[in-house]
Formats: structure tokens, sequence, C-alpha cells
């Protein structure tokens, strides 16, 4: 027998029959008591729930795939006329393939970011080398990257020797850390890793921390590659750890 919404028994199927219905007064006061075990019962229910906060997702790429294009693989490249993106064989890259980013036109820098995983804060690695036969000789990583003309970029430059930390704002770049580097050979290979936190980010070159808490603001956005207008590069390896929020967790 199920029960009714009063404080005695009453046998839901007789309801089915008005007639037949015999309702059963409250006694005084228990309409408050009754009020009040349904709110404390909701409370403890609501206790029992897990916490909503941020969780770490972790994505990483090989670039050893056969796809027909980056986008196969979640990677998203916004400009079009920037060089195609593809995964080739390469001397030198893990599994003896990479993602080759091929010269472009126009004046944007290709990007290939991680779709459309946004995270709040984020620690990515990257594996590069830029082709040593063109005038642009860099590669690097791109973060807290909210569209063309908004994001932060920390690149390797072989060519004048030196990484480079800007911020682009408005499509306007504006350094924010430059440091110098001893000369390596042309076809050397770097690796960049960026991490961010409360506003700030840290940036290490082949193990070496070349930046420490440099204040970016908010590091919310996409994350992912980067390569010069007017140049050509290799990425051996991509892994992203980033901080989401319950609404995109699951991608």
């Amino acid at each position: 027998m199920r029960l009714g919404p009063y404080r005695h028994a009453v046998p839901l199927g007789d309801c089915a029959h008005p007639q037949s219905a015999r309702a059963i007064p409250l006694e005084r006061g228990s309409s408050g008591t009754f009020a009040a075990a349904v709110v404390a019962s909701l409370l403890a229910a609501l206790a029992l729930l897990p916490s909503v906060s941020a969780r770490t997702v972790v994505r990483e790429w090989a670039f050893t795939e056969e796809v027909p294009h980056v986008a196969r693989l979640g990677l998203a490249t916004p400009v079009a006329v920037a060089g195609e993106w593809e995964i080739a064989a390469h001397e030198g890259a893990t599994g003896g393939r990479a993602l080759l980013n091929h010269p472009g036109s126009g004046d944007l820098p290709a990007i290939a970011v991680t779709g459309s995983m946004r995270a709040a804060e984020a620690r990515a690695t990257t594996r590069c080398r830029a082709r040593a036969d063109l005038r642009s000789r860099s590669c690097g990583l791109v973060f807290a990257f909210r569209d063309l003309k908004n994001y932060h970029v920390a690149r390797v430059d072989s060519g004048d020797s030196r990484v480079i930390l800007a911020s682009v704002v408005d499509g306007q770049e504006r350094t924010l850390i430059e440091a110098r580097l001893e000369p390596r050979e042309a076809q050397a290979w770097f690796e960049i890793q960026i991490e961010t936190r409360s506003g700030n980010v840290d940036v290490w070159l082949d193990g070496a921390r070349v930046a420490n808490a440099v204040p970016i603001g908010s590091p919310g956005g996409a994350v992912g590659l980067w390569a010069p207008p007017s140049g050509a590069a290799a990425f051996d390896r991509l892994r992203v750890d980033a901080d989401v929020g319950p609404a995109i967790a699951g991608l």
C-alpha cells in the first residue's frame, strides 16, 4: 500500500473514486511540523551532493596519427591563410612524424588550438623546430586564447636566439618578457612549457625557467600551437593539463 501525503495512511487507490475518498484532517499545528521536516530532508540531501568545482583534463597529442586534417584530433586552425597544417614524416621527431605548418600568406600567425576546450588554468608543453631556410624562424605555444585578437604567446626565435612572452590585445602585440639564448644550430629542437596560475604565468625552455610569475590577467581560454605568418615549423608532441569548469569538463 502506497501512502498519501497525509499524516495518517490512506490507500491512494481509493482516491480514484471521489465518492469513496475520506479526507482525514491534520491535527492542529501538524502542517508546520510537516513543512519543517520537508525542509530538513532537502537540506540533508543537498549536503550529500558532490561540490561543483573545476577539474583537470589532460589531453596529449603524439602527432603520429594518420588523419586528413588536424580537426580530427580536436585542434582548431582559425587562420585559413596561415599555411596548411599536416602530420607527416619528420626526422628527429618522436615516432618519426610531426605536425607541420607550411608557409602561408597574410599577416596573421598560424594557430592550432584545443578546439572548444577552454581552460581556466593550464599547463602546456610542446617540442618544436622552426624551418631554417625561411626569414621567420620561431615557434611556440599560444594560451589564454579567446580569439585571433586576444591571446598570449610564448615562443622561441632561433634566428635571433631569444625567448619572447607576449600579450596580444585587440590585435596589438606587446612584449612582456624577452630573454636571450645561447646560439643553437639552425635545426635545433626546443621544448617550451607554460603554466598559468592565479593570473600569472611561468615559462620554461628546455627545462630552464625563463619567466617567473609574470602577470597576465585572466588566463582563461584555449591552448595550442603558434607559428609565424611568414615562417614554417614542426611540432613534436603537445600535452595540455587544463583546469576546466563544470560546463566544459566533459570535452
